[in-house]
């Protein structure tokens, strides 16, 4: 009875939403709800009030299967409540599990894993600690673990013969690996991985592993340690304050790929190469600095920021300091003036929708930057709420913004706050009437003459270097609002000229 009901709700919803499910909305065939705090419902995990209490039992879930998602409420949820350390979460192949949602449950749209951490911790108490946390067996290439802090274990994900995608998690303070790979192909996408104490990612075997936009530091040993004959493909990445080498490879299967990251300030080199035997590491356009040994061992890079001159000897390497944004506190990004900006590979390949290090279009002028940072200056205070991705300019982008909230209510759908410009809570030909009135209005034009040129520049030039208070001090030229007219300011009619 229990498996019929289950299919009969699974059904219905097919049907609900078989009109078709808007862009960045989850739907699966099924899914299964688990919120450690539903004590008071059925605990059958068929809707939130019904939620299963424990992770364990939604994979358990006789109906679960290739293409269901399993939606978890934040808490902490342990694998096993014995004392059995070689009890782990295990994913079922094909299956997307998300955590991040608030406790009591809500839609796709408003799940935030930051803001409702969900922890699946392997410490079991007494001293005791889970071998893995998760492990995934055989594991297809839709398997995925996506929002979830997980931590506590020895290894916190243990991946075998699988191609899973880890994503959107914090990996953290383990007693071994973050993540271990055992002939694998495992994907790590926009995740923190620091303070294990072992490597943050350490694959063996003819792994082949891919890395993207990752955070990876503060680990006892090699930010990324790939081990025999593996495939490595890292991008986009910060690899810093590792205990060891920033990135360790040993005897590549093929040619490693590590293209746009920021490898700084380990304890080991920043990219060490055992020996010349298997493939030779393709490195390109990433900044290598500051690292306790060398920045490199055995390994060619091109078009990279390297402090040590004698090891760059590639084609388009620069040995100028990177100028860090504010090094003392881990920020990596470039600031205004790096001669990072616009010095990447001219030619570099880019993969359809790849981003920076924060989200943001990897390539923004017309050539790409080195390191895992693309330089856009933001214009902190806009000036017009009708700039809608605040880029500075009112034009056909915030268009599409406000279209792809058209008609949308407050909460609901397609909505988007921002395009709400008269803030009565739909988004609607008022709204659209006010992107029209400011069409092509550009933040820097200060003579409203639809282009930004020399006058523009005496204008500013007028109010340079004054602070608010003073007699020539113009709010209308202090593009960041913080009360100083300076470089900042000046750059935003530098990068709209003419």
């Amino acid at each position: 009875m229990y498996i019929l009901i289950r299919n009969i709700f699974v059904l219905s919803l097919t049907v609900i939403f078989a009109g078709g499910i808007s862009a960045g909305t989850a739907f699966a065939a099924g899914v299964i709800y688990v919120d450690c705090d539903a004590t008071a419902g059925l605990n059958n995990g068929l809707s939130w009030d019904d939620a299963y209490t424990d992770l364990q039992d939604a994979l358990n879930d006789p109906c679960l299967t290739s293409g269901d998602q399993i939606w978890v409420a934040g808490g902490v949820y342990i694998p096993t409540q014995v004392s059995d350390v070689n009890k782990e979460f295990r994913p079922v192949s094909g299956v997307a599990m998300y955590g991040g949602f608030p406790v009591g449950g809500d839609t796709f749209a408003n799940r935030d894993p930051n803001q409702y951490e969900t922890i699946l911790s392997g410490d079991l108490g007494g001293g005791l600690e889970s071998k893995y946390v998760i492990q995934t067996i055989s594991a297809n290439n839709q398997t995925l673990i996506d929002g979830f802090t997980i931590s506590g274990g020895e290894q916190a994900i243990y991946s075998y013969q699988s191609e899973d995608t880890i994503a959107n998690c914090i990996i953290s303070d383990n007693s071994e690996d973050g993540v271990y790979s055992y002939t694998s192909s495992p994907s790590i996408v926009n995740c923190i991985i620091e303070n294990n104490t072992f490597n943050g990612v350490y694959a063996i075997y003819s792994s082949a592993i891919t890395v993207k936009n990752c955070i990876i530091r503060d680990n006892g040993l090699s930010g990324i340690n790939d081990f025999d004959n593996g495939t490595p493909v890292v991008t986009n990445c910060w690899i810093y304050n590792n205990g060891d080498d920033g990135v360790y490879l040993y005897r590549p299967q093929t040619d490693p790929v590590l293209r746009n990251n920021t490898i700084v300030y380990n304890d080991g080199y920043g990219i060490y190469r055992y020996d010349v035997i298997g493939g030779v590491p393709e490195i390109t356009n990433c900044i290598l600095w500051g690292n306790l040994s060398p920045d490199l061992y055995l390994c060619n890079v091109t078009y990279s920021c390297v402090e040590d001159e004698a090891l760059g000897n590639g084609t388009g390497n620069i040995f100028d300091y990177p100028e860090f944004t504010d090094p003392n506190n881990n920020d990596w990004h470039l600031k205004a003036g790096s001669p990072c900006i616009e010095a990447g590979d001219p030619s570099t390949n880019i993969e359809d929708g790849e981003l920076d290090i924060d989200g943001e279009a990897r390539v923004y002028n017309d050539r790409i930057d080195i390191g895992a940072d693309e330089y856009v200056y933001h214009v902190s205070v806009v000036d017009k709420s009708t700039d809608i991705n605040g880029d500075g300019i009112v034009d056909y982008r915030d268009f599409a913004l406000q279209a792809a909230a058209w008609q949308s209510l407050q909460g609901a759908g397609t909505w988007n706050a921002d395009c709400d410009i008269n803030n009565d809570n739909v988004v609607n030909i008022d709204d659209l009437r006010e992107v029209a009135l400011d069409w092509l209005y550009i933040t820097g034009d200060l003579d409203d003459d639809g282009i930004i040129n020399y006058v523009d520049f005496a204008m500013f030039s007028s109010a340079w270097d004054s602070q608010d208070g003073e007699l020539n001090y113009n709010s209308e030229y202090d593009f960041d609002g913080n009360g100083f007219i300076n470089l900042d300011d000046m750059l935003v009619p530098v990068n709209r000229w003419l």
